[in-house]
């Protein structure tokens, strides 16, 4: 049943409440619960559930407006604009009816969490209304230099990765459409995007950007290079290149030196910054993560705003837990905003879209059709590595390197031999598989994915060559883990 229009006004706050807690004396107790713990007059505890009642809701346009329209709530001049968005969504919730199947307790009473965290300003609501509308200034577009990505210097003359119009769209999420915002003016700029090994970086690229440019597989340390995609809306005109990086954790050994400095080297220049963490476990306390440190004292040095993403909140059925683990981040390290996200389901990409694009300057950067800087060498010599790694077990995958020995594009063909190289003959061995049959599975495997990006017929053959310690060479591990070469 379709939402009816609702007004947002504060004389509708206690008709909303009403709606929303009438006949619902368990959800009552479960929201006075959460309210409790949350604390009744913490300003950045009303903004994140603002945030997540929107994010529970994201298959109504009123949800995703509710959820994008309370990121400025935290500031001294937001609370009314807090209030009255909670009252427009509690009326929303509450005229679809109890039994509606797509509106859950848990939605009512995050957002319920949310009244009662707003009510502590109810009293002085009247006169910061003009005030919560105010804009910030506008911001003078930089003049550095925007670099494409780390290696967008050295880039090669090469085959280039098919437009966004022939891409692949599997992974675009079904909720995820063109972001609304006020403003016309075209805004674009780089986005860092970072945390610690295995949080979802390089899947949250692929989702937003629409297209498989990051490999992604179980293993911490999988993302070795920097790489850049660039999000493209025409509604309103936006341009947000994304950099992947790889995780950043305390370095062990030659090749963790390397991957540590690339990561630190694709935040430079950055206008925002995507801090990437992930939804604790319902069993686990409230407190930062350990491995989020490291990556806290790489941003301190980055004078760009910061933005919170929350991912994984898929796995957690009671939002109302995120509250306490949010709070935790917010008084260890300072951030710009907070989203709560499912990069795998495509939960709030929007809102996150929307936080970012109001903090880069004005212009545009790119050719409209323009998605990476990278040539499709790099990604079939990526896409080989996926599949080793995703086929190999214990310390195997993380000594895996590939290097393309032969590319030839043919009229309805494309020619390709590489190399796998590992650190041991024992390594070897295990690749290759009893009567070949690990290779020749990994060469499959890797073949579908190529013919996808590329849209054509693949050819692939593959060897293996052991390097000995090149994890623990400096300069062979920059060689064959960053691909200098192939940028």
């Amino acid at each position: 049943m379709p939402p009816r229009e609702v007004s947002c006004g504060l004389d509708t706050l206690p008709r909303a409440a009403h709606a929303a807690r009438s006949g619902r004396s368990a959800l009552a107790a479960f929201t006075a619960r959460a309210g409790h713990a949350a604390g009744a007059t913490h300003a950045a505890g009303s903004t994140f559930a603002a945030r997540a009642a929107g994010s529970a809701f994201p298959a109504h346009a009123a949800g995703t407006a509710f959820a994008t329209r309370a990121c400025g709530a935290a500031g001294p001049s937001g609370p009314c604009a807090s209030l009255q968005i909670v009252a427009g969504f509690l009326c929303l919730t509450g005229s679809l009816g109890v039994g509606a199947s797509d509106v859950t307790a848990d939605q009512r009473a995050v957002a319920l969490v949310g009244l009662k965290a707003g009510r502590a300003f109810t009293s002085r609501a009247s006169h910061q209304t003009n005030q919560a509308d105010q804009r910030e200034p506008e911001r003078v577009r930089s003049n550095r230099a925007h670099e494409r990505g780390e290696h967008s210097a050295r880039a090669q003359t090469g085959p280039s990765l098919p437009t966004r119009s022939k891409a692949a769209h599997r992974y675009t999420p079904a909720s995820m459409t063109s972001p609304k915002h006020d403003s016309d003016m075209p805004h674009a700029g780089r986005c860092a995007i970072v945390g610690r090994p295995n949080v979802g970086k390089s899947t949250l690229l692929n989702a937003i950007v629409g297209q498989k440019l990051a490999i992604a597989t179980p293993r911490p340390g999988t993302t070795r290079s920097c790489v850049l995609g660039v999000y493209a809306s025409t509604e309103p005109p936006t341009q947000i290149a994304f950099v992947d990086t790889p995780g950043l954790e305390r370095p062990k050994g030659a090749l963790g030196r390397v991957l540590t400095d690339s990561a630190k080297q694709g935040l430079m220049d950055c206008d925002c910054v995507l801090f990437v963490t992930e939804a604790p476990r319902a069993s686990t306390p409230p407190r930062v993560h350990e491995g989020d440190v490291e990556v806290m004292e790489a941003i301190q040095t980055v004078k760009a705003p910061v933005i919170l993403a929350v991912n994984k909140v898929d796995r957690l059925k009671n939002k109302a837990l995120l509250l306490p683990f949010i709070e935790a981040y917010q008084q260890r390290f300072k951030c710009d905003a907070v989203v709560p996200i499912s990069a795998t389901r495509g939960t709030n990409l929007e809102a996150l879209i929307v936080e970012i694009r109001s903090r880069l300057p004005e212009g545009l950067l790119y050719d409209p059709d323009f998605l990476t800087d990278r040539p499709e060498k790099f990604f079939v010599s990526e896409l080989v590595r996926e599949a080793a790694m995703l086929n190999t077990r214990q310390e195997v995958p993380y000594g895996i390197a590939c290097e393309l020995d032969s590319y030839r594009d043919e009229a309805d063909l494309v020619r390709i031999e590489g190399t796998l190289i590992v650190e041991k003959p024992s390594h070897k061995a295990i690749v290759i598989g009893a009567r070949g049959e690990t290779i020749k599975k990994i060469g499959t495997e890797a073949r579908i994915q190529i013919e996808s990006l590329l849209n054509k017929r693949v050819f692939l053959r593959l060897w293996v060559k052991v390097v000995p310690g090149w994890t623990r060479d400096p300069v062979k591990a920059r060689q064959l883990a960053i691909k200098e070469g192939e940028a």
